[in-house]
């Protein structure tokens, strides 16, 4: 049991986390029950390979802006964002 989920950053992490399917079903599963989940630099890319990230709000490293747009969010320039428990 955990109460929260915190996804590390960086091109090579995210990158290998979003391709495990254990992984993204593990995120999604937070998502699913409503627990809090951050996510750091570039870890927004397992937020869209789980398929949590439409119609909201988030923030990361700049050149993910297109991803997160084409998964259905709304990207913005801040340092910090929060959106619905993410």
């Amino acid at each position: 049991d955990f109460h929260g989920l915190v996804i590390p950053g960086g091109t090579v992490g995210a990158d290998t986390l979003r391709a495990d399917k254990d992984v993204v079903a593990f995120v999604h599963d937070f998502f699913s029950q409503g627990k809090p989940v951050g996510a750091i630099c570039h870890a927004p890319w397992v937020l869209i390979e789980a398929g949590v990230l439409k119609g909201r709000t988030i923030t990361s490293y700049p050149s993910l802006k297109t991803d997160i747009t084409n998964a259905g969010a709304t990207w913005v320039d801040k340092e910090v964002m929060t959106d619905s428990g993410l």
